[in-house]
């Protein structure tokens, strides 16, 4: 479903199932809410917004923020949790130095698509396991 979004024009760079309280590697408890995040042009963003929204789910988006300075939007989701701490979050907004960082081996105009795009977020509302942020990724992929 990640790949039919990618191709739909979603393009993801991060996501990550939801799941229950675990024990973890180091003994502590780790849970996760479902969440993605990516980009899509401005003309593509609103239906996957809307769609995201109407299903209850969180929705963040950003624009990249292109002066070395300029302000940062402090919203973000967090997403992972480890011994009851937030240690991952989804949607910092990003500036254009660090975009061009990411995707260096990129194409030129492969990263200008992407300075040029929205970054969408999108989250479950609860930690543990929820399908609806794939379900609607899907849905949406399939009757655009």
């Amino acid at each position: 479903m990640l790949a039919r979004a990618n191709r739909a024009g979603y393009r993801t760079d991060a996501s990550q199932p939801g799941r229950a309280e675990t024990t973890g590697y180091d003994g502590a408890l780790w849970d996760q809410r479902a969440a993605v995040e990516g980009w899509i042009d401005r003309d593509r963003v609103s239906g996957l917004v809307e769609a995201a929204e109407t299903a209850g789910l969180i929705v963040l988006t950003h624009t990249v923020v292109r002066r070395r300075f300029g302000r940062r939007c402090a919203c973000s989701v967090d997403v992972t949790r480890h011994a009851g701490q937030t240690c991952t979050r989804f949607g910092v907004q990003p500036r254009g130095g660090e975009v061009r960082f990411q995707y260096a081996v990129c194409h030129p105009a492969a990263v200008n698509a992407v300075l040029t795009a929205v970054q969408v977020t999108i989250a479950a509302p609860g930690y543990g396991p929820d399908e609806t942020v794939w379900t609607v990724l899907d849905h949406w992929a399939t009757a655009g």
